[in-house]
C-alpha cells in the first residue's frame, strides 16, 4: 500500500522489485507484489533510475526494455507457484503494460 501512496518512490519499487523477482521467483507473496508493481508501475520500467536521495547505499537500476518486462511476468506466470487467480491476473496485467507501451511509443 506504502508504494502506490509514495509516488516519490514509484520508479525505484518497481526497479527494485523488478530485479529481486528476475533473481527469485520463490516466494509468493514477493511474486504478487511484484507483478502488481509491474502492471501498475511498467512505465517506469523503460527509464533508468537513481537511488533515492536518503539512501546512499541504494543502487541505481538501468532502464529495462519492454521485451524484458514482459519475459518476467511469463516467467512468473510459468512458476509452480502460480494458481488459476494469478495466471488470470498476470494475463490482465500483460494487457495492461501491452496499452502502456503501445501509448508510450505513439506519444
Amino acid at each position: 500500500m506504502y508504494v502506490a501512496c509514495a509516488e516519490e518512490l514509484h520508479a525505484y519499487s518497481a526497479h527494485k522489485l523488478m530485479c529481486t523477482l528476475s533473481e527469485d521467483l520463490t516466494q509468493r507473496a514477493l511474486i504478487h507484489v511484484g507483478v502488481w508493481c509491474m502492471g501498475e508501475l511498467g512505465d517506469k520500467l523503460l527509464s533508468p533510475c537513481p537511488p533515492p536521495l536518503d539512501d546512499p547505499d541504494a543502487r541505481h537500476y538501468p532502464a529495462r526494455s519492454a521485451a524484458e518486462v514482459v519475459d518476467l511476468l511469463e516467467r512468473a506466470k510459468r512458476s509452480h507457484l502460480a494458481n488459476a487467480v494469478f495466471a488470470s491476473l498476470s494475463f490482465f496485467l500483460l494487457l495492461l503494460l501491452f496499452l502502456l507501451f503501445l501509448l508510450l511509443l505513439l506519444y
